[in-house]
């Protein structure tokens, strides 16, 4: 399975980048990441702004490939596009999509889910994941890179 394949079953759109769009988007990233260390937030906000900035991070990386998500699920699409863009394992993989999962509750079931050291993994995970996503974007497209 690749990315193509998934743009013949409708997962995937097509879609132009631009080294703009991912300038925007490495400040989006950044400010979630900024934003899940304030002091006085929430760790159920905390939380939901680190997973916001792997999301974004995975987000971008197909963006670059040439794709957005298409129907449903685009939040699930693009953490499992990571196995197939940036080479993350099923693993890793996994704890981003039980993070999306912990997120959801967090956001709009139960006030007060997420541990402190929850919101530590989920931030040590998405800088990890911006990381390896801007060296990524150097090697395989450094028309796009910022």
């Amino acid at each position: 399975m690749n990315l193509d394949d998934w743009f013949s079953q409708g997962l995937l759109v097509k879609h132009e980048s631009s080294p703009e769009e991912m300038r925007g988007l490495f400040s989006v990233i950044d400010r979630s990441i900024s934003d899940s260390k304030a002091v006085g937030l929430s760790p159920d906000g905390k939380f939901s702004f680190a997973y916001n900035a792997a999301l974004q991070c995975a987000m971008a990386t197909l963006a670059a490939e040439g794709y957005r998500p298409g129907r449903g699920s685009h939040h699930h699409h693009a953490i499992e596009s990571l196995k197939l863009t940036l080479g993350e394992s099923e693993k890793r993989v996994r704890l981003l999509d039980a993070a999306r999962k912990k997120r959801s509750v967090s956001v709009y079931e139960l006030s007060g889910s997420v541990s402190d050291a929850e919101v530590k993994e989920m931030l040590a995970f998405a800088e990890d994941l911006k990381s390896k996503f801007f060296h990524w974007l150097k090697e395989n497209h450094p028309d796009l890179t910022p």
